[in-house]
C-alpha cells in the first residue's frame, strides 16, 4: 500500500510501440495538491553545461539559456533514504517511500516488459527555466527505464515545455507531444532509436517541474 503514488493508475496504463516503447497516462498522485504545494524552492544545482559556459564567459548566450534547468537529489543513486531529508516537506518522504516500494517497482516491471525490481535507480527534482529545451536525443545505454511525472500547475502548451516523443533525430519528426500537465506520466522503455527531446520554454518564462525516475543497468 502506497502512501501518494498512484500505482492503480500505472496497473491501468499501457505501453505503446510507435515509434518506441512507451506510456503515457494520468493520475501519478493520489494528492497532486500536496505535492504542487511542496515542490522545494532551494538547494538545486544548475546544469553543468551551463556552468560550463560561464566559466568561458558565455553567459546569456543561447546556449546558456538553453541549459536554464536545475536538478535537485531525492533519492540518489542505489540509495533507498531521501538525500537531505530534514531540507524537505515530510509529503516528499512519503513520495520517497512509495518509489523505494516493492509495489512500485513491480508495476513499472510489468508495464513496460523489463525487469526494475532489484536494479539501482534514482530520482532527482527538475526545474526546466525560462529559456530552457533539450535537443534531439536518445539516453545513454545504461539508462533502461524513465519515469516522468509532472508536478507545474495550470500549464499552458502554448508556454513550450512539451515532450516530444520523435521518429529519429530531426526535431520536427514528431510523432506525439505531451505538455507538462500537472500529474500526468511518461513511461520510457530505453531503445537505441527512442528519440526525444523538450520544446523551448521562452525567457522569462514560467518554470516547467517535474520529477523524474531513472532505472539502471546493473
Amino acid at each position: 500500500m502506497t502512501n501518494l503514488l498512484n500505482i492503480g493508475a500505472i496497473h491501468d496504463a499501457a505501453m505503446r510501440t510507435d515509434p518506441y516503447p512507451f506510456a503515457s497516462y494520468e493520475g501519478t498522485f493520489k494528492d497532486v495538491d500536496r505535492l504542487l504545494a511542496a515542490f522545494p524552492e532551494d538547494g538545486f544545482e544548475c546544469h553543468a553545461q551551463r556552468r560550463l559556459l560561464e566559466s568561458l564567459g558565455r553567459r546569456e548566450s543561447d546556449e546558456w539559456y538553453r541549459h536554464n534547468v536545475r536538478t535537485r537529489p531525492l533519492l540518489n543513486l542505489g540509495e533507498s533514504s531521501p538525500h537531505e531529508p530534514g531540507e524537505l516537506n515530510d509529503v516528499w518522504l512519503e513520495v520517497a517511500e512509495d518509489l523505494t516500494s516493492p509495489e512500485y517497482r513491480q508495476a513499472l516491471t510489468e508495464l513496460t516488459g523489463f525487469d526494475v525490481r532489484s536494479i539501482p535507480m534514482q530520482t532527482h527534482f527538475w526545474s526546466f527555466d525560462g529559456g530552457a529545451s533539450f535537443k534531439p536525443h536518445v539516453d545513454k545505454p545504461h539508462k533502461m527505464v524513465t519515469h516522468l511525472m509532472y508536478l507545474t500547475e495550470n500549464w499552458d502548451p502554448s508556454a513550450g515545455g512539451s515532450f516530444l516523443i520523435l521518429g529519429s533525430d530531426d526535431v520536427t519528426d514528431v510523432v506525439h507531444s505531451f505538455p507538462p500537465y500537472a500529474n500526468h506520466s511518461l513511461v520510457l522503455r530505453r531503445t537505441d532509436d527512442a528519440w526525444h527531446s523538450v520544446t523551448p520554454i521562452p525567457r522569462g518564462g514560467r518554470s516547467r517541474r517535474l520529477i523524474q525516475t531513472w532505472f539502471w543497468a546493473s
